[in-house]
């Protein structure tokens, strides 16, 4: 922890540096997250992935076109979907540029959106284990 930061308190930059670390997908997070239940964790991950593309054009089309409500919001809904399927990456750029986008604290925006898009990209090609 940093000096003079207070024990809660957890610095968007700090979490980024790990990214890499954080894989596409965590089949046991999934499973626990679907209440300990493969088949309802295999059914929401396909449902997540089903979704992807409609998220990936909405916020492509939001950021190029400068609407930048609409692209708050939609990575605000994105990383909320995240929560349920076990895609820790994906969850940590969502919630980092969600957060920035908020706050307007975000220096890069061309930058993190290529990484939420490559993100996207590598989960819309990923099935989970059948258990």
């Amino acid at each position: 922890m940093c000096k003079g930061r207070k024990k809660h308190e957890t610095k968007w930059e700090d979490s980024w540096m790990s990214l890499d670390s954080l894989p596409l997908v965590d089949w046991n997070q999934a499973v626990s997250l679907a209440g300990g239940n493969p088949q309802l964790a295999e059914e929401l991950f396909a449902m997540f992935r089903r979704d992807l593309p409609s998220f990936r054009e909405t916020i492509l089309s939001a950021h190029a076109e400068g609407r930048i409500d609409e692209l708050r919001d939609s990575v605000h809904k994105l990383h909320g979907a995240t929560a349920y399927c076990g895609v820790p990456r994906l969850r940590r750029i969502a919630g980092s540029l969600d957060l920035e986008l908020k706050q307007g604290t975000l220096t890069d925006l061309d930058a993190r959106l290529r990484e939420l898009l490559a993100a996207i990209d590598a989960l819309s090609t990923i099935t989970l284990p059948r258990g």
